[in-house]
């Protein structure tokens, strides 16, 4: 699988996306299945059909990333930590998929990749963005940069928040069962609405109906736990 990942990273758009995107999903699949980890995602109809979108999850794990482009049925590319990029699996993914590391020390080399991503999105493609900026060392929603919006902003595009659950913990040795990874994919954020919005404001809002839904969710496996040791 590597080597084929690798071919791909090194010809970057001379593959068909839909069937680099697919192989990658498999290798995730694969990856999932022999950590015995489930995955389970609701809302994948909220991914807009066409034109281009930006989705907004909460970050906790590496997990996260397969977590997303498992539930996704569109072909997506990724804006990480250009830290993130001497890891050799996670640069040979970001090359095969087009993505963009960003260098948060470089001011001038950051409004490049928003310049660069916008004008991607504007033009269709689909984005993966963690407006956090880093992992939640406790599962507690962090503060959600505005600045990460400003991608989708300045394409006029859908916003698509992500609830993740189960990332943090499903590779602790404490887990003696399956874990269950859960992606909800919300209802898009249409450009009408936060037009008038601020960054600060959009990132409140985004970060507003993940945790509802975060809370929701974490309420429904309350009630199904009480159920089943009644």
């Amino acid at each position: 699988m590597y080597g084929r990942l690798s071919r791909y990273a090194s010809e970057y758009g001379k593959h068909d996306e839909a069937d680099v995107y697919r192989f990658i999903q498999d290798c995730f699949t694969a990856f999932m299945e022999a950590s015995g980890i489930d995955f389970e995602v609701a809302g994948a109809d909220n991914i807009p059909l066409k034109g281009g979108f930006v989705l907004y999850p909460n970050h906790q794990s590496f997990l996260d990333i397969p977590a997303v482009v498992l539930g996704c049925p569109r072909p997506i590319a990724a804006v990480m930590k250009k830290e993130l990029a001497s890891m050799p699996v996670v640069k040979q993914l970001a090359a095969a998929t087009g993505s963009h590391c960003l260098d948060r020390e470089d001011d001038k080399q950051a409004i490049k990749v928003i310049r660069d991503v916008s004008a991607e999105v504007k033009a269709g493609r689909g984005y993966l963005v963690f407006p956090e900026g880093t992992r939640s060392r406790t599962g507690e929603l962090l503060n959600f940069k505005a600045g990460s919006f400003k991608c989708v902003t300045r394409a006029k595009r859908p916003i698509v928040p992500v609830a993740i659950e189960g990332t943090r913990d499903a590779l602790s040795s404490s887990s003696s069962s399956p874990w269950c990874i859960r992606t909800h994919f919300l209802e898009p954020i249409a450009f009408e609405h936060y037009e008038p919005m601020s960054s600060r404001e959009i990132a409140g809002e985004v970060k507003s109906r993940i945790a509802a839904q975060r809370s929701k969710a974490s309420s429904c496996s309350r009630i199904t736990e009480d159920a089943l040791e009644r």
